[in-house]
Parts: C-alpha cells; structure tokens; sequence
C-alpha cells in the first residue's frame, strides 16, 4: 500500500471512529445507555475494520492495530469462537460409552502453530499438546476409537500478518494406527481460512435449541 492510499485508510478510521462515537454521544440519556452504547460502538468499528481489511482496503497489521486482535493468533482464535464447534474437555467423552480410547500422535512435517482435532460426528473439538518439546509432533489425549475426525494443521508464516500455512486431514481414529503423518498445503489467506472454518462448522450436527 503507498503513502497516499495509507494517508486515506487513516483518515476513513478516524472518521469512521468519529463518526460512531458522535451517534453515542447523541443517543445518551443515561449511565446504562451510554454502558449499552459504547459496547455496541466497539462491536461495530470492529466489523467495519474487519470489512476494510476483507476487502483490501487496509492490511492485516492495521487492522490488528485497530481491534482487539494483535496477532494472526488472535484472529484466529477470535475467528473459531465464532464457529459452533466448541472445545471439549475429556470428560465429555464418558458418554461414548465402552469405547477404547488412546492417545492419537500427529507429526507434521514442518512445525505446526495451531492444532485441533474436530469430530465429524457430534460438535466437539480436542486442542493437542506439543510432545517432548518437538515443535513438529503433538498428541491428543484420551481419543475415542471408531470416530470420523479431521485433524486441522495451522502454521504462521507470520506472527501479524497472512497468508498462513493450512491443512486438514479426515481418517477414522484407531488405536492400531496412534501416529498420523500431516503435511501443510498451499499458503492461504483470511477468507480462505474463514471458508474452511464455515465448512467445518456445517460438517458436524447442529447444536440442539
């Protein structure tokens, strides 16, 4: 981005940001209302910066710098929490029944930043565990067997800013197969991510009312 077209970004944040805190300021008529307001300021200068930065018009470390994401990390995580998948913890697994479970080791070929295991059949998702200090190798505990599951491989090339390395694998969990071998794919941008997300999120059931 040139001086010129960063000189226009600013200025289209500022008067956005302006803008949004003069509605406030005029809607107020009480403690509670200015409380109601200003939250509903910080939710919509976060979409309207989101939407500049999907859009091209301003990049990911300006945006970082004008939400409260700072990192690739940040956005990503604030990115999975609005998915409907959810993290398990391991108890849920006491309604599998009789079902063996093991511990499943994945090794990817190059490190690996975030990893998750997410199940085809029911809304759950296990976060791994970094092995022995290898940054390459994580292990998910207490894996029960007989499950569709995709394991998902994200690695940041950098800290603030895309495109980031992405892969995701699809297998039936079993304890004769406990290590898994997982390599990264092509490079891919925000939305191509958030696409993978939106798939993911579709695969497994909906979340009952």
């Amino acid at each position: 981005m040139d001086t010129s077209q960063l000189q226009k970004t600013i200025l289209n944040l500022e008067a956005l940001e302006t803008k949004l805190i003069k509605d406030v300021i005029n809607k107020t008529k009480s403690i509670e209302d200015a409380d109601k307001l200003y939250s509903d300021f910080n939710e919509l200068f976060h979409l309207k910066t989101k939407e500049l930065f999907l859009n091209g018009d301003i990049t990911m470390t300006e945006y970082t710098s004008a939400s409260e994401e700072n990192t690739v990390e940040d956005l990503i995580n604030y990115e999975f929490s609005l998915t409907e998948l959810g993290l398990l913890n391991i108890d849920a697994f006491a309604d599998f029944g009789g079902e063996k479970r093991y511990d499943l080791k994945v090794k990817f070929k190059t490190r690996c930043n975030d990893y998750k295991l997410v199940f085809k059949g029911f809304r759950g998702v296990i976060p791994g565990e970094i092995v022995d200090g290898k940054k390459n190798t994580v292990v998910f505990r207490n894996v029960p067997e007989d499950q569709g599951v995709y394991i998902v491989g994200i690695n940041y090339l950098n800290d603030k800013e895309f495109p980031v390395q992405f892969s995701k694998k699809y297998f039936k969990t079993s304890a004769n197969k406990d290590l898994v071998h997982l390599k990264f794919g092509n490079q891919i941008t925000f939305k191509q991510l958030q696409k993978e997300l939106e798939f993911l999120d579709k695969l497994v059931p909906a979340l009952e009312d």
